[in-house]
């Protein structure tokens, strides 16, 4: 129903117009649209017994919703033989910590076999399966990579360490003690994992923030997504970032530290 609209934040008419009450008319969401050519407006297609006509499309900011095929209520009904039956209700709450209060509600009505849900967790459920497949093979590649990163750090650290023998025993000499040495030595890896960390996430954002993609959710239905990099993902990565360069450079500012000075001052630089 047109109302139905209202309750729906973040959605706006993209291109061409709102269904007709009645009418075999459906709004096809972005993400559908760019993906099959068929769904653009003016074009008709059969959904299950109906030829329907799409006279419009919605964005909704790359979210799910832009997974939908939205039809006039009646129609749909109608289309389908399912006059006078309801499969889902969307309702507005005034205020989130509603969610409890309607759920308290619908006990009331046993036979019905209500369920209330909010619809991030509705979305979350459907996706549910992919997430955690994604995080299944994930989180060991990110922990392979963070090993072979520190593994990185630590050797690039130790060449540089065995270079710069005779101008870390030098500074020694001057009067700079093994504390200092291990500083310096630790500091330059840090910062060169920050650097590292930073360029990491500069390209990340650039290449897959705002990146829309699909995969299928529960019950065979496509589900459309959008990979968000924001100020927590990013935060969370530069820690990892620069602990892999405070790990990996541990070692080679431990040996600067021990480092003999009279031995390194005989050494070929």
């Amino acid at each position: 129903e047109a109302s139905g609209l209202t309750i729906r934040s973040g959605v706006t008419l993209s291109s061409g117009r709102l269904v007709s009450s009645g009418a075999r008319e459906i709004l096809v969401g972005e993400q559908l649209a760019t993906k099959y050519p068929g769904l653009d407006i003016g074009n008709d297609i059969r959904l299950g017994p109906v030829v329907w006509t799409v006279v419009g499309h919605f964005s909704a900011g790359g979210s799910a919703f832009e997974s939908e095929i939205w039809g006039g209520f009646d129609a749909v009904a109608s289309a389908f033989n399912r006059v006078g039956e309801v499969q889902s209700l969307r309702l507005k709450l005034t205020e989130p910590t509603a969610i409890d209060r309607l759920k308290l509600s619908m006990s009331e009505f046993a036979d019905a076999q209500l369920m209330a849900f909010t619809e991030a967790d509705l979305y979350a459920g459907q996706s549910e399966a992919t997430a955690q497949l994604i995080r299944m093979f994930g989180w060991p590649i990110s922990l392979l990579m963070a090993i072979g990163a520190t593994a990185g750090a630590l050797n690039t650290m130790m060449s540089s360490l065995s270079d710069r023998t005779v101008e870390i025993a030098t500074v020694r000499a001057l009067g700079f003690n093994r504390f200092s040495a291990f500083f310096s030595t630790w500091l330059e890896a840090f910062l060169l994992s920050a650097v590292g960390a930073s360029l990491g996430l500069t390209l990340s954002w650039l290449a897959l923030n705002g990146w829309q993609t699909s995969t299928m959710g529960a019950n065979g239905a496509q589900m459309a997504f959008r990979f968000v990099v924001n100020a927590d993902v990013m935060t969370i990565t530069a820690l990892v970032g620069v602990a892999i360069g405070g790990v990996g450079g541990a070692l080679p500012a431990f040996a600067a530290a021990r480092l003999p000075v009279a031995t390194a001052l005989r050494a070929r630089g």
